[in-house]
């Protein structure tokens, strides 16, 4: 396996967490547990973490061991420990010692599921150097469902306010959909007002326009989307 130092940011995907999990350990605490649970749609992309609470009175040098992984082959994960980062489940590593009364992230796992549905789970022991009786467990489960149409994303991505609009409309839109035309229509698909977003931030004059409903249409070369608004 191949090491790694940079992690890739995060994009507008469709994410539920949930975190749940008892925590047998006295040296350190789980934060915010020792079980993560993770709901991704297949063409999304996500990077739980765990966190670990130095509670002795000096530094705390933890170590780890791969317990299981039932993973799917055709998933990409970047493993990282607060040393370095991994290409794959990462088997076995000591880490970084962490101060007295602090918390620092001690699990990151960057998940890519490659467009492909199913459930799977990582488990790590994980323990105190100075006393292996002090142990807990870590466990990452994925469920990976249906993939999200790019129109979907963008349009939760993208932002339209206030609502209803009086005499502006602020529009707020995803890095990635360059060269934004908005084109504004009454309800006959008329058009009322065009105007280029430059960046991500644009604001349209709607100050000659009448009372009622309207469509926005986003022009890109990611997808067309619409979003209804209403002028008060």
């Amino acid at each position: 396996m191949n090491k790694i130092y940079s992690i890739k940011s995060l994009v507008l995907m469709m994410v539920c967490f949930a975190f749940a999990g008892t925590v047998s350990a006295q040296a350190f605490t789980l934060v915010p547990g020792n079980t993560v649970t993770t709901t991704i749609a297949a063409n999304g992309f996500i990077e739980p973490e765990v966190q670990a609470l130095n509670n002795t009175g000096g530094d705390l040098t933890l170590r780890y061991e791969l317990l299981s992984n039932t993973l799917n082959s055709a998933w990409s994960i970047l493993f990282c420990d607060n040393v370095n980062c991994y290409v794959g489940a990462w088997q076995n590593g000591t880490m970084d010692p962490i101060a007295t009364g602090v918390q620092e992230m001690i699990f990151k796992v960057t998940f890519d599921p490659q467009n492909t549905q199913g459930t799977g789970s990582l488990v790590y022991r994980v323990w105190d150097e100075s006393n292996p009786t002090d142990v807990d467990t870590v466990t990452f489960n994925f469920e990976v469902t249906p993939a999200v149409g790019i129109e979907d994303e963008l349009l939760e991505q993208i932002k339209v306010y206030p609502q209803p609009a009086q005499s502006k409309l602020s529009v707020e839109i995803p890095a990635r959909m360059t060269g934004v035309e908005l084109q504004l229509m009454d309800l006959s698909g008329a058009e009322v007002a065009r105007q280029t977003v430059n960046g991500t931030q644009a604001v349209m004059d709607l100050s000659n326009l009448a009372k009622g409903f309207y469509v926005l249409r986003f022009n890109s070369e990611l997808a067309v989307l619409n979003k209804r608004i209403v002028i008060h």
